[in-house]
């Protein structure tokens, strides 16, 4: 199951769009920090002491002047204000720590967004395909609401039981999906990717790879 789609694209843009996006790859610098469920917000989120939300996380990289942030995340459920319905004003890639049974859970319990982005924003699991991401009980799991060189990325991830989208964006220019599920109940008519283009004179790319849809129109 692959399909790849390609907005339209500007030949005055072509250079430019290629030339920008090689530069926030190769200028973005990341902050690393640990998240467990079994951390404390007053520790210095290392790997012996990690912290206990994500929000503790976006907040250390802020104050350091940050504008990226890798967060590897250990297996367990993950839910309250510090977690979800937060709005991420940097970039930040979620990523779990070790190969476990359980999942790295974000419960949502019908929150209207789990996470809201105007940066980039992915879930790696390249490394550890063993231990999953899941959004679970999400009216939409990722609203984007950003600039036009940015991605959206999710790798071994599941979306289930959401009832609107599991991810909704209308701005981000490049997203891909690998080996996801989007599971739901049909009675939601829910969408699992319901992604557009700003700007459809700019270059984009939409792929999907060896995902499966239940009970979601794409």
């Amino acid at each position: 199951r692959i399909f790849t789609i390609f907005f339209p694209l500007c030949p005055n843009m072509k250079v430019f769009l290629f030339l920008s996006v090689l530069l926030l790859c190769v200028t973005a610098q990341y902050a690393t920090f640990y998240v467990s469920n079994s951390g404390m917000s007053s520790n210095p989120g290392t790997k012996n002491e990690p912290f206990a939300s994500l929000q503790n996380a976006v907040d250390a990289a802020k104050s350091q002047g940050f504008a990226a942030l890798l967060v590897v995340m250990s297996p367990g459920n993950y839910g309250g204000p510090e977690n979800i319905g937060l709005t991420l004003d940097i970039e930040v890639v979620i990523t779990p720590t070790e190969s476990s049974e359980q999942n790295v859970v974000f419960s949502c319990d019908n929150a209207p967004v789990a996470l809201t982005t105007s940066q980039g924003f992915a879930v790696d699991t390249t490394h550890n395909v063993f231990t999953r991401v899941q959004f679970d009980r999400c009216q939409t799991a990722v609203q984007f609401n950003g600039n036009l060189l940015t991605r959206l990325s999710f790798a071994n991830t599941d979306f289930t039981n959401f009832t609107r989208s599991a991810v909704n964006s209308t701005a981000a220019q490049f997203v891909s999906v690998s080996y996801c599920t989007f599971e739901t109940d049909y009675a939601h008519n829910a969408i699992a990717l319901n992604v557009s283009a700003l700007d459809s004179t700019l270059a984009g790319e939409f792929t999907v790879l060896g995902s499966d849809f239940i009970g979601a129109s794409v």
